[in-house]
């Protein structure tokens, strides 16, 4: 899957351990940060932070990301919700 958003191109591939892989990711964040949601569905974004090791404007900016890309979405409202990890067959 290629999506491509104001200057930036994501390109999306399937890999063994999130699922997903996003190139517009260095350091595999993408996929640690889904590995983590399917931990955990209900986690924060300062949880995702810690255990990831970014900043939580990080979190925020790849969250943000991999909900554009159709890959993750958030169900419920603000406070009580949980993550949902899309898997596209």
């Amino acid at each position: 899957m290629v999506l491509t958003t104001s200057l930036l191109c994501y390109v999306v591939l399937p890999t063994k351990i999130s699922g997903f892989s996003c190139f517009a990711c260095r350091f595999g964040t993408c996929q640690k940060t889904i590995g983590e949601i399917r931990k955990n569905s209900s986690i924060t974004r300062k949880e995702l932070a810690d255990k990831v090791g970014i900043s939580q404007d990080g979190v925020k900016y790849h969250l943000g990301n991999l909900k554009k890309l159709g890959i993750i979405k958030w169900v419920g409202p603000d406070k009580g919700g949980y993550w949902e990890v899309i898997d596209k067959k």
